[in-house]
């Protein structure tokens, strides 16, 4: 099959291309990076640009990810996320090809355990609703499009865990939140997702995320008992007491992934495989 990436220098797009092209697959990325082979900058005006040929299926992984800068900028912001996004995937249907649109669980407000596929949107930060949005855009084009909400995609060399690591063997004391929480999914289990949803074709909502919810102090535990340091140097604190303004801190955060079970037969490993690096 022939993929595009959009966003290819993002850490799923670079990841993804390796994979597919492992497994046979030809893919062209674009990237807003000077010198690109296939420049293409959703802060720009895009109205021009054109597909640089046909595809099976592109993926669109240029958005603006950090919640911060969403906070802060929220109409540049909309006009990447949202705007662009849209008009890029029309584009690219009209061409023929599949659109694959990575989303995230960010589009509930966390008070309800595993949300389906089915399950009313209730953002309350804005880039869930800029994500919540641009779902609905993009499901209202018809045929050809796949939403895939993610939950907190961790890499190996994810900082935050290197972090702790790094102070946890110099005998030093972590302080992890204690009431906030997250559902934890590997970067090889999301890319192969990907892959598998966008070959098997199915249009509409996917979930993939971890097996259940963790606190990050529970995960600091876990992380300090693999490396046989002392548990108190693991000294959880609330939010609160940290004194940053978090937008969303919700008690739940994993979704119900009974459709990427039952299609395509994947089931998400276990949280402590994926906070070990397993």
């Amino acid at each position: 099959m022939r993929f595009l990436i959009v966003g290819g220098d993002s850490t799923l797009g670079v990841g993804l291309r390796k994979q597919l092209e492992i497994g046979g697959h030809e893919v062209v990325v674009t990237s807003r990076r000077p010198g690109a082979s296939f420049p293409l900058d959703l802060s720009k005006d895009i109205s021009s640009w054109t597909l640089p040929g046909m595809f099976d299926a592109a993926f669109l992984f240029a958005s603006v990810c950090s919640w911060e800068m969403v906070e802060k900028n929220p109409e540049a912001s909309r006009k990447i996320n949202v705007d662009n996004t849209v008009l890029l995937a029309e584009k690219i249907l009209e061409c023929g090809s599949r659109v694959v649109f990575p989303s995230t669980n960010q589009v509930f407000d966390g008070t309800l355990a595993f949300p389906t596929i089915d399950t009313p949107v209730t953002p309350v930060s804005e880039y869930g609703r800029q994500k919540s949005e641009a779902e609905r855009k993009l499901l209202a084009l018809g045929k050809g499009v796949a939403v895939v909400r993610f939950t907190k995609i961790l890499s190996p060399s994810f900082p935050l865990f290197k972090k702790w690591r790094t102070a946890l063997s110099c005998e030093e004391v972590i302080k992890p939140f204690s009431d906030l929480y997250f559902s934890p999914v590997s970067l090889k289990f999301s890319l192969e997702a990907s892959i598998r949803i966008a070959e098997y074709g199915g249009d509409g909502i996917w979930h993939v995320s971890g097996k259940e919810d963790i606190s990050y102090a529970e995960a600091a535990r876990i992380i300090a008992q693999d490396m046989q340091v002392r548990a108190s140097l693991v000294r959880p604190m609330t939010i609160t007491e940290s004194g940053l303004d978090i937008p969303a801190a919700p008690s739940h955060t994993a979704l119900d992934v009974s459709r990427l079970v039952n299609e395509i037969g994947m089931t998400p490993p276990l949280v402590n495989a994926v906070l070990l690096g397993g």
